[in-house]
């Protein structure tokens, strides 16, 4: 590819010239597909994306090899290192943290750790072609909220790295620990609306342009099962007058719909209903599990017909779920109900394409039905599901007056199979490694697949430190007194290397 690599200049109009172009057609009011397609933006904006254009530009970028498509949106991306490089066959226990920790002070992880997990979960992000993310930080390693800096650090690794960033304070008015191999509860109401208070500082923050104009601010009430009634729809309440979504993990595990039947009499989406939260400014993570479907525990039809009626979002993170050996129940249900499902990578490798393979293989499978889940509905929800979440209609899609986040795919790899179709090439065969340069605003943020100003290789290094400090900590908590390789094995013993 020519002429992609340089810094924009203010007022300069640039043209790409694709193989194919996705581009948004809004008579339709969906994406095509545009053979020698091209997209021409100025500044921030797209000023063109079908066919030939014909006036003047001053710069011209040669990808006739490529496949240009909009930025994607991750709806749930970790933004820390989090636990789950460790938990890959291996047997999910109930419970991490132990009440001394809870009740105790300081963080677990310093900023620096902090900065090194961001730095690295954020990177993995543009490499795949994401433009657009709803960030996350691992609570495990929280003692009730995350840390007052933590926010504005996120902030400036984004902005270091040009993405378009939707971010929280987390909070929560209940902590769940391991106290003496027992499962318990800690319960603080006040420390819950304090949270939130913080979290709607946070977010007029945003609003008043203190971190930038690609940072932006979203209610977090961490968890279905963590947060109380009044906090629920005190949270619902701020988001209306602040005029911003909010999101939160919602049914994802049998367990949790249990435990709110018990508590509540209701399933976490007959509760959220009763309480009337449900709506257009509300993204529900997960989303797995109900009063059962077809013999199996997905959402009942009538939990479906509550969450498509209300206008609220799903957010769907299938990879996450399956190393648990679970799928939802269904993505295509969802869909054809009339849900807006949205794709997040949720944790490592923070692999869009990834994401939206699983997805789709899994929405297949889910059904036993080939035509269940679609390449398209699967892109669909990774551009246009979350724009629609976070009400914008100028991201997730090429047209005139959209954001010029642009996204160029090599078709010309071994791993970009040959299709009649470039979007199931690249949904069913594309590589991560097949995304050479990503536009965030215009500005090119990926470059001939390279980040410009990261070092990948001490970037992975600080991140594979990072992991080993994950598992110390995790040792450390461990009730059965068990060392860190007993807690989490090898695959194969280990023949270790001799001084």
């Amino acid at each position: 590819m020519t002429g992609a690599g340089h810094e924009r200049t203010p007022g300069q109009t640039t043209r790409i010239r694709g193989r194919h172009v996705v581009a948004f057609d809004t008579e339709q009011g969906g994406h095509v597909i545009v053979e020698g397609g091209e997209v021409v933006f100025r500044d921030d904006r797209v000023l063109h994306a079908g066919g030939p254009y014909d006036g003047a530009v001053d710069r011209e970028i040669d990808a006739r090899s490529h496949l240009v498509i909009p930025g994607l949106v991750d709806a749930h991306a970790l933004m820390d290192i989090g636990i789950h490089l460790l938990l890959w066959d291996y047997p999910r226990e109930e419970g991490y943290r132990p009440r001394r920790f809870v009740e105790g002070q300081g963080s677990v992880f310093d900023e620096r750790q902090t900065r090194d997990g961001a730095e690295a979960m954020l990177a993995m992000l543009v490499r795949s072609g994401v433009t657009t993310f709803c960030g996350i930080n691992a609570m495990v390693f929280k003692r009730w909220d995350d840390e007052p800096w933590e926010p504005p650090l996120y902030a400036e690794v984004a902005n270091r790295l040009g993405l378009r960033a939707y971010l929280s304070h987390h909070y929560r008015s209940s902590v769940p620990i391991v106290d003496d191999l027992e499962n318990d509860t800690l319960v603080d109401e006040a420390r819950g609306h304090d949270g939130l208070e913080r979290c709607v500082d946070f977010v007029r923050r945003c609003q008043a342009g203190a971190f930038g104009p690609r940072v932006h601010g979203l209610l977090f009430p961490y968890t279905q099962d963590t947060v109380s009634d009044e906090l629920l729809r005190a949270t619902s309440a701020a988001a209306r007058e602040l005029g911003v979504g909010w999101r939160m993990h919602t049914a994802q595990s049998v367990r949790e719909v249990e435990w709110t039947l018990e508590r509540h009499g209701r399933s976490p989406i007959e509760r959220l209903d009763h309480l009337g939260v449900l709506g257009p400014e509300a993204m529900l993570t997960h989303v797995l599990h109900g009063r059962g479907h077809q013999g199996g525990n997905g959402l009942a039809d009538h939990e479906v017909e509550l969450l498509a009626r209300s206008g609220t979002s799903v957010g769907h993170t299938p990879w996450i779920y399956l190393f648990g050996g679970r799928v939802l129940d269904a993505f295509g249900r969802y869909r054809r109900a009339g849900i807006n499902v949205a794709i997040g990578t949720d944790t490592y490798p923070g692999d869009m394409i990834q994401e939206m393979r699983v997805a789709a293989l899994m929405g297949k499978v889910a059904e036993r039905a080939a035509l269940a889940t679609t390449a398209a509905d699967v892109f669909d929800a990774a551009t246009l599901g979350g724009a629609r979440f976070l009400g914008r209609d100028d991201i997730g899609r090429l047209a005139p007056g959209s954001k010029a986040d642009i996204v160029l795919v090599r078709e010309d790899t071994a791993t970009f199979a040959p299709t009649l179709d470039p979007i199931r090439s690249l949904v069913y065969y594309a590589s991560i490694r097949d995304v050479s340069d990503v536009f965030v605003d215009g500005r090119p943020v990926l470059v001939n697949g390279a980040i410009p100003g990261v070092d990948e290789a001490e970037l992975n290094g600080r991140m594979s430190t990072l992991l080993g400090d994950v598992a110390d900590v995790l040792g450390g908590w461990d009730a059965r007194g068990r060392s860190v390789d007993e807690r989490f094995p090898t695959s194969f013993p280990v023949v270790r290397r001799r001084p």
